[in-house]
């Protein structure tokens, strides 16, 4: 109900406190957790610095619900590792990091890659010239996602 309310009032806000993000993706992962729970300990540290910093709200959800599709199992182990907090500048990092699913598990997967395409206008929009948002596979077989906003 919490998500519910969250995103049906407070996300047609232009700006919500970060914390208050911070706490509908911590009740997404909840929720997911019970679809995961004999095969996915995920590692989450979300620190929110300033209770009065603001951003748009769902920002970073697109990122959370990918590694969730494209790197959680129900049929073997698998690892996701988020990172989330602000600075004394009003700086915000997110960093989310997944296992891939096998090439078997991915063929089953609807591709429609919006998801990223969508955050990068967004950012573009929101903070033109204020963040930088890479992604991709990295060195650890991992897929990872990260993102850096100035929000002053």
């Amino acid at each position: 109900s919490e998500m519910l309310r969250y995103v049906l009032y407070d996300s047609s806000d232009e700006k919500v406190s970060l914390k208050k993000d911070v706490e509908f993706m911590q009740n997404y992962m909840n929720l997911m957790q019970i679809r995961y729970e004999d095969t996915l300990k995920p590692e989450v540290s979300m620190t929110v610095n300033d209770p009065n910093l603001k951003i748009s709200p769902m920002l970073f959800i697109s990122l959370l619900e990918n590694a969730y599709k494209y790197g959680a199992s129900s049929l073997h182990p698998c690892k996701l590792i988020v990172q989330l907090e602000d600075d004394d500048k009003g700086v915000v990092y997110f960093c989310i990091k997944n296992t891939l699913l096998t090439e078997q598990e991915m063929a089953s997967k609807k591709k429609g890659g919006l998801g990223l395409v969508n955050l990068k206008k967004r950012l573009d929009l929101l903070y033109p010239d204020k963040y930088t948002f890479t992604y991709g596979e990295n060195e650890d077989n991992f897929y990872q996602a990260e993102v850096f906003i100035s929000c002053n």
